[in-house]
């Protein structure tokens, strides 16, 4: 009796169990590394880039800003100041025009127009028309040079 209750645990009637994930891991990284060794066997044909020699320069000078501000509800600054309270012109075309001459005289580069957006409520009017306007009067006003900048996300 006590032997018919060790045959029914006995490893006989079970089938071996063959597990093939170790296999294929093995599979895929031998996969993995003969597609990247193929890659670096190509030879890449590259542009030779003569790097100049860096060297002390002189020191910072300010240069003038530029920044035309839309604000949430559609008015616009100058550096800070409502266009229509500027000296010398109360309108948009003769911040335009002051910006172009000071383009035209400087040096490229250094007299960059900066507009910037001012963030608003995701639900508030929509400011694209008032954007793309005021990009049209910059182009035809004839400034260069122009980055438009935002809030960081």
């Amino acid at each position: 009796m006590l032997d018919d209750g060790l045959d029914a645990y006995s490893n006989e009637h079970l089938s071996p169990r063959l597990d093939l994930t170790p296999l294929l891991d093995v599979v895929f990284l031998l996969l993995t590394f003969f597609i990247y060794a193929v890659a670096v066997m190509v030879r890449l044909d590259g542009l030779p880039v003569s790097l100049s020699g860096v060297g002390g320069g002189e020191g910072l000078r300010a240069t003038p800003a530029h920044t035309l501000v839309l604000e949430a509800d559609g008015a616009l600054t100058y550096n800070a100041a409502p266009v229509s309270d500027l000296e010398g012109g109360t309108a948009l075309p003769a911040v335009l025009e002051r910006v172009r001459r000071a383009q035209a005289d400087g040096e490229p580069g250094e007299q960059v127009l900066y507009l910037a957006l001012e963030a608003s409520e995701p639900t508030g009017p929509d400011r694209g028309p008032a954007v793309w306007s005021l990009l049209q009067s910059i182009q035809l006003a004839g400034v260069r040079e122009l980055v438009v900048v935002g809030q960081p996300r």
